[in-house]
């Protein structure tokens, strides 16, 4: 009995141990389905029952149940199909996305949607879609053997490239799987063969310099000693500088055109380049220069290159003049006393241009007591003067009072600008007898200077 038991429980245990290894088997099994490409989609959870076991003996029953075993898979990857046409590379060192997207024509966006890139990061190595390159044949691109890593320099080109390393453009382009792109970035990889660099040679060249066009050139320039003018006759000296600006020799006579004044050149036979001459002349000053304010002279030299005439730039210069304007006013009379209402007393007003400069009309007198008539002239030179008159009607107020004064200005133009003269005033007195007692005073004006005389008569009465 013992040893039918223990048969029996090494028997179960042998076929617990065989259900165990055929389990890890299919599990192993269903895993290398699940990492295929199969579409084949297997249940998520499969359960594997051992059937019971039955003992020699028949009143001994054993039952084994091993345990449940669950797959659980990855879900399904998304479909990221390239577009067609594509073609696979294989990423070298130092590749990225920005040098894979510039070197195939194409954007990052594209390359992320048609590799399902999650990251920006790459794995040498890993094969990736890209556009193919504007080739009419597709020619299979990578290292040959043997060939070594060359890291790119700033200012690098291809052509530099193949020369330090003896090979051609096209065959770095193929080795580097670059089409017929020459983009190069620094920092990049390259293969480049495995041979000792080359030290370009530098061939100095000899430049020639062009012998320069006969150039003939003459420019003017003028200047003038005299900063300003205040007068008419003032002399004005200028001095005009003849330059050869040109490559050759010109020739003379050198003149100068003024359109005020008659210029004097020296007489010289030739200018070489750089040399200049001065020619000179002089100018008065009118009362017309005076009152515009300046001025302005224009000018032109003139010589010749092999029988042509050279002439220069128009040139000019400018001399202002200080403008001063002044009026004066004089005013008097030739009534020297009144005594009684309804006299008239005479006056003038003299108005003198006192100024540098012309003045113009009209020409008035504003009097406090009376309307003042000036005559219609249309300007007056500086040192000319004009006479203005009125007449006034003597008042009992003015009687009264015993003298009248009244008050004048007056007033011209310049340019448009008023010019107003100085304030002057005269004073009539008027002509009074007085008796007082025995005696009467005689009280008269003297209008020339104001002075007042004074007579003493002596009345006697008779007796």
């Amino acid at each position: 009995m013992r040893f039918l038991r223990s048969t029996a429980m090494g028997l179960g245990i042998a076929i617990l141990s065989t259900s165990i290894v055929l389990g890890s088997l299919f599990i192993a099994t269903l895993e290398g389905t699940l990492s295929g490409n199969s579409p084949t989609m297997i249940e998520p959870s499969q359960t594997i029952a051992t059937p019971t076991l039955e003992s020699l003996n028949p009143g001994i029953t054993l039952t084994f149940a091993p345990p449940t075993i669950t797959a659980t898979l990855p879900p399904t990857p998304a479909a990221c199909p390239p577009p067609a046409g594509w073609i696979p590379i294989t990423v070298q060192s130092n590749d990225n996305l920005d040098i894979l997207s510039k070197r195939y024509n194409s954007s990052i966006d594209q390359l992320n949607q048609a590799n399902c890139l999650t990251s920006s990061n790459l794995t040498v190595g890993v094969i990736l879609y890209v556009p193919p390159l504007p080739t009419a044949t597709l020619i299979p691109c990578g290292p040959p053997s043997g060939w070594i890593i060359y890291i790119v320099k700033p200012k690098d080109n291809l052509f530099q490239i193949s020369t330090l390393y003896q090979t051609t453009v096209r065959l770095l382009q193929s080795a580097n799987c670059m089409g017929s792109s020459t983009l190069i970035i620094t920092g990049q990889s390259l293969y480049v063969p495995n041979k000792a660099t080359i030290t370009p040679t530098i061939t100095s060249t000899t430049t020639l310099t062009p012998t320069p066009a006969a150039t003939p050139l003459l420019t003017l320039s003028i200047t003038s000693t005299a900063v300003n003018f205040s007068a008419p006759g003032e002399i004005l000296d200028f001095n005009y500088k003849l330059l050869n600006t040109g490559t050759v020799t010109i020739n003379g006579p050198f003149t100068v055109v003024d359109n005020k004044l008659t210029v004097s050149c020296p007489a010289t036979t030739n200018l070489a380049p750089n040399a200049s001459i001065n020619c000179s002349a002089t100018y008065n000053s009118t009362q017309n220069d005076l009152d515009s304010g300046s001025v302005t002279v224009t000018a032109t030299g003139h010589a010749f290159y092999n029988g042509n005439s050279v002439t220069s730039n128009q040139a000019t210069v400018t001399v202002n003049s200080i403008q001063n304007t002044g009026l004066t006013l004089d005013k008097s009379s030739s009534t020297a006393s009144y005594a009684s209402a309804d006299e008239f007393i005479d006056y003038t007003y003299n108005l003198k241009n006192t100024g540098n400069v012309t003045l113009s009309g009209p020409f008035s007198v504003s009097d406090d007591k009376t309307s003042v008539t000036c005559p219609s002239v249309a300007s007056l030179a500086p040192n000319t003067s004009i006479n203005c008159n009125s007449s006034y009607q003597v008042t009992q107020n003015d009687v009264d009072n015993g003298y009248v004064t009244n008050i004048a200005t007056g007033q011209a133009f310049f340019k448009g600008n008023p010019v107003t003269s100085n304030q002057d005033s005269v004073t009539i007195n008027s002509t009074i007898g007085m008796l007082q007692g025995n005696n009467i005073f005689m009280v008269r004006s003297n209008n020339s200077n104001n002075e007042i005389s004074l007579w003493f008569f002596k009345y006697f009465s008779s007796t």
